[in-house]
């Protein structure tokens, strides 16, 4: 097997680490990075494994013995702090210079690595890495034919490409390398709301005109669902084609203790979070809100709003107030729905309105004259505000006749009795993609005495989805109150 460095001949990636021509100043001390090296080589399909890196093997996949043939798929689920975007970038430069792809496609076709992140942030980071890679040497730098901000051709035909996962025109490219990095976390991201698996059907396909093509996803836990645990459930410690790889963030950083990571970071995150973010395991404390097929189903394509109607006989307005200072805080957000008989039945659908957020930073005068203004124009005077909110918008709202009043249901109160209404399929939602985000983003979590909080993520936003599940709700009570009997945690 060649391993001069030249693009189209065989290589492997150990090879390619060690080589002057490959990454050899870029993994200046190898033993940091032993474990992952150990996964490369049964990425490729050495059976040749050291005691140790076997022992490895058997710990982090649930094998007995290595792989003889190169992997079609490969999922790492390890911790934060691991070197996983690292990896990633690796990977993608690895296989774009010595895939040896162009005898599998014909003249013309440009053979594509994709790697797909979690959003455009993180993107930027992972082409960060590439280019730092394609920057090594003089080989490296003279495979570059043209740099762009989210695509880098190179001149043996094959481009690499990263976009955010919130990308849409998947289809119809020839792919040798699909990488997924932090798939976990995909539906739960502002700029997405995409289905891991509506990514991975798009683009699996362009991967089958490629002989020694390989898809990988690269991932820290996250909640019991997805594409990342179905994958996990099915391949887990079964030898294969799928191979799945979990470990621990102190396994792949040997710069790291698991004694230092506990002590630090363990009190502060709980025993789920950590064992999530640190040791690479599933939380079993949380739960989806809803399932993406019964969100799909409420919305109403390219329904953006609904303009007063003469015959809807009363609005109901909802807000979630926020003081808008902290560029990346919370957004003040406001509601309107009503309740409309469905025709020839006597049942009932509950529809969103019209949908209000001003992003911080703002200016609270001028989005409380804009939260009036649309108040008068659907005939509202009567806003219900979030239990928990700050109450500076009643007095601010006064001068427009308009009253505020804190609702009498938690948060988790009010996302309970939503799911009854969205299952029982009696909600039409608007097409607007973040708050479709913000739903999928919705989590249960257990707590003590089997109460259950359900709330965004860490790091993550509802201002939307509670304005407009609040709006719903009070759209659908009737004065005696709701007869749905719940138990939840505020």
């Amino acid at each position: 097997m060649a391993s001069d460095g030249q693009p189209g001949r065989e290589m492997r990636i150990i090879d390619a680490v060690q080589s002057d021509k490959g990454f050899k100043s870029y993994f200046t001390s190898l033993r940091t990075w032993e474990s992952w090296f150990t996964f490369l080589k049964v990425l490729q399909g050495s059976s040749k494994l050291k005691p140790q890196e076997l022992e490895l093997l058997q710990e982090c996949t649930g094998l007995t013995e290595a792989p003889k043939e190169p992997i079609k798929e490969a999922y790492v689920i390890a911790g934060r702090r691991s070197g996983k975007s690292t990896i990633c970038a690796l990977l993608a430069v690895f296989y774009a210079v010595w895939g040896g792809w162009e005898k599998y496609t014909s003249k013309g076709e440009k053979p594509r690595v994709f790697v797909i992140g979690t959003n455009k942030a993180q993107s930027r980071i992972i082409m960060g890495y590439i280019k730092a890679f394609l920057s090594l040497n003089t080989f490296l730098k003279g495979m570059v034919r043209k740099s762009l901000s989210e695509s880098i051709e190179l001149r043996n035909g094959v481009e690499i490409v990263v976009k955010p996962a919130s990308w849409r025109s998947s289809r119809g490219f020839t792919v040798g390398m699909l990488i997924l990095e932090e798939l976990a976390f995909w539906r739960f991201e502002e700029e997405s709301a995409t289905r891991d698996k509506e990514i991975y059907v798009a683009i699996k396909p362009g991967t089958t005109s490629i002989k020694n093509s390989l898809i990988v996803g690269i991932s820290t836990p996250f909640a019991r669902q997805g594409l990342l645990w179905s994958k996990f459930r099915k391949h887990y410690g079964k030898p294969g084609s799928t191979l799945i790889w979990q470990a621990p963030t102190w396994t792949m950083n040997k710069t790291l203790t698991e004694h230092d990571l506990e002590k630090e970071y363990l009190e502060t995150l709980g025993e789920a979070e950590y064992g999530a973010e640190y040791c690479a395991k599933f939380r079993e404390d949380i739960e989806g809100y809803l399932p993406l097929e019964t969100i799909d189903k409420a919305i109403v394509k390219n329904r953006m709003f609904l303009p007063p109607d003469p015959e809807v006989e009363r609005y109901y307005a909802f807000c979630d107030p926020s003081e808008g200072v902290r560029k990346g805080g919370d957004s003040m957000t406001l509601a309107i729905s009503h309740p409309e008989l469905v025709e020839d039945t006597e049942d009932k659908v509950y529809v969103l309105d019209y949908i209000f957020e001003a992003i911080p930073p703002f200016n609270n005068n001028t989005v409380i004259s804009e939260i009036a203004l649309i108040c008068k124009k659907y005939n509202v005077s009567e806003i219900v505000q979030d239990r928990h909110a700050i109450g500076w918008i009643s007095k601010d709202l006064e001068p427009y006749d308009i009253i505020v009043e804190a609702s009498d249901k938690t948060k988790s109160e009010i996302y309970e009795y939503f799911a009854v209404l969205m299952n029982k399929n009696e909600v039409e939602l608007l097409d607007e993609p973040r708050l479709k985000s913000q739903i999928t983003g919705l989590q249960r979590i257990l707590k003590s005495g089997g109460l259950v909080k359900i709330d965004h993520y860490r790091g993550g936003h509802d201002d939307l989805i509670n304005s407009a599940a609040g709006s719903i709700i009070l759209s659908s009570e009737e004065k005696q109150g709701s007869t749905v009997d719940i138990m939840v945690w505020g």
